[in-house]
């Protein structure tokens, strides 16, 4: 069976949220860091390169994105 047909079978009733990760400059939004610039890459590199490691790691899905530190631990 096609997914939406077993859940459908299995609920009654349905609906598809689709959450689509964000991309790395959204991130940054999201963190609160605006890049405007080239002038700000290079003022902000070492900060960009943390936050770089961090999407790397931990992915980019909003809800992992806003949570504090202890609590994406419980998702890995």
């Amino acid at each position: 069976m096609l997914k939406g047909e077993l859940s459908t079978l299995l609920t009654g009733r349905h609906l598809d949220i689709i959450v689509f990760p964000l991309s790395f400059k959204e991130f940054l939004e999201f963190k609160g860091l605006k890049i405007e610039n080239k002038l700000d890459i290079i003022v902000k590199e070492v900060e960009i390169k943390r936050y770089l490691n961090e999407y790397i790691n931990f992915g980019g899905f909003p809800e992992v994105v806003l949570a504090k530190n202890e609590e994406i631990k419980k998702y890995f």
